[in-house]
């Protein structure tokens, strides 16, 4: 019988082993995940605070600084661009009193009732090659047709 309680004896030991080490694996996960989380919270404390920092002094940019600041300037810049892209493209504009968007041609603001400036049409003579459709200035896009427009 020495035989068998020695074989129930390295049963018993090795399940134990091995709930032992999936338990240890499990709280090693745990952990980690929680590491995650506050080195999540951390990196978004920095971005903040650099955010913070920039809007501080963007008027008196440091020299240590410039560079950055630059950068976000000109990707700031480059946003407002393509933004406005997308605009001429959905045929809408941007009311100037409410910020609200306002489909091109409408008079009034449907946000605010404020007045819509008015939209200068394209200069005579530029049009769609595809559709005739006037074009404004700047425009790359026919809101018609969706033709690119090439000068």
């Amino acid at each position: 019988m020495s035989f068998f309680d020695d074989l129930s004896k390295k049963i018993v030991e090795t399940t134990q082993s091995a709930t032992q080490k999936a338990k240890d694996t499990a709280d090693v996960v745990k952990l980690n995940s929680q590491i995650n989380e506050l080195t999540k919270s951390i990196n978004a404390g920095y971005a903040e605070l650099g955010k913070q920092y920039f809007e501080a002094n963007k008027d008196n940019v440091p020299e240590e600084f410039a560079g950055v600041f630059n950068q976000i300037n000109e990707s700031s810049a480059k946003i407002v661009e393509l933004k406005e892209q997308i605009r001429v493209l959905k045929g809408i504009s941007i009311c100037p009193s409410c910020g609200n968007e306002v489909a091109i041609g409408q008079k009034f603001c449907s946000n605010c009732g404020s007045q819509m400036p008015v939209v200068e049409d394209a200069p005579a003579g530029k049009v769609c090659p595809t559709c005739g459709e006037s074009v404004a200035a700047g425009q790359k896009f026919c809101a018609k047709c969706g033709s690119e427009i090439t000068w």
